[in-house]
């Protein structure tokens, strides 16, 4: 929906374009699940965001990504002719038992549309908040000897261009796409246990038209003989994750996207004990490309 209030009519794609119609339609594919009463239950969707035809268009899996490890998606939600301004989202969930409001909906939340600075095609601008993320174009293997590693100046540069202080919290903050030269997304790993994140702040309080770099300590290493790139995600606590590590690379040309993330209601108990307001939302950083030689 856009912020007008007029409703994007969506299709559904796979080899061809099927009719629009979820009453009639019988052919998607479709998941059961159980929920239990008064427990949270949350599903992601992977969505993609490209041009073709010189036209914006999103498209969104019509099942959740867990499922994307034992059934490939056929078909997909799209949405063409976007633009660079801001939508609402919804998804609603079809159920096999009847319901007193009709449909069962998540609320509507904001899709913000953004274009990279005209000046820095690594930084975009959101409510005054500029966002700009640093990797070098070009990562060296190091030899394969015992302990050998090339560091990687892998991190965002966050830059409060408001009146205000505003709080950025680092705690399970990032989230890592890397994708290979033929257009697929790496799987990765991640630790099993990791004490937590050191001397490092667990947030930064960035003062008007002052900045403030997260470093993501990246870093590429050989690992039982694979070549891997590991990037922090910010996890804390002894159960957490760590690092995502990105196995069995090769020589080539990468692309790799941060996204920093803080949920609305994590922020709200936060911003209940403190008089700072906490940055809130998802940002995903333009993809960045470089080089493994």
């Amino acid at each position: 929906m856009t912020s007008d209030g007029q409703i994007i009519q969506g299709h559904l794609v796979a080899n061809e374009v099927i009719t629009n119609n979820l009453e009639n339609n019988h052919s998607t594919q479709s998941i059961s699940c159980k929920f239990i009463p008064n427990c949270r239950t949350t599903f992601t969707f992977t969505a993609r965001l490209f041009w073709q035809d010189n036209s914006l268009h999103l498209k969104i899996t019509t099942i959740p990504d867990y499922v994307l490890n034992f059934v490939n998606p056929y078909y997909f939600w799209q949405f063409d002719a976007l633009e660079a301004e801001t939508y609402q989202l919804r998804f609603i969930l079809n159920t096999e038992v009847q319901i007193s409001s009709g449909i069962l909906a998540t609320p509507w939340v904001n899709l913000r549309l953004v274009q990279t600075l005209s000046s820095d095609s690594t930084a975009i601008e959101v409510d005054g908040v500029l966002f700009k993320i640093e990797m070098p174009s070009v990562l060296v293997i190091p030899s394969r000897l015992f302990r050998t590693k090339t560091n990687v100046k892998l991190g965002i540069h966050v830059t409060n261009q408001t009146s205000i202080s505003i709080k950025f919290n680092q705690s399970h903050s990032i989230h890592v796409t890397l994708i290979n030269e033929d257009g697929k997304e790496i799987n990765w790993l991640s630790d099993m246990i990791r004490p937590g994140l050191g001397k490092e702040p667990q947030y930064y309080l960035v003062q008007p038209e002052e900045s403030a770099f997260f470093d993501l300590e990246g870093m590429l290493s050989w690992y039982w003989g694979q070549l891997e790139l590991a990037v922090s995600n910010k996890a804390r606590g002894l159960t957490d994750c760590g690092f995502y590590y990105f196995p069995n690379l090769k020589r080539g040309v990468y692309q790799m996207q941060v996204t920093y993330r803080r949920p609305v209601s994590r922020a709200r108990r936060q911003e209940e004990q403190v008089l700072e307001k906490i940055w809130t939302g998802w940002v995903a950083m333009p993809f960045v490309e470089f080089r493994i030689v």
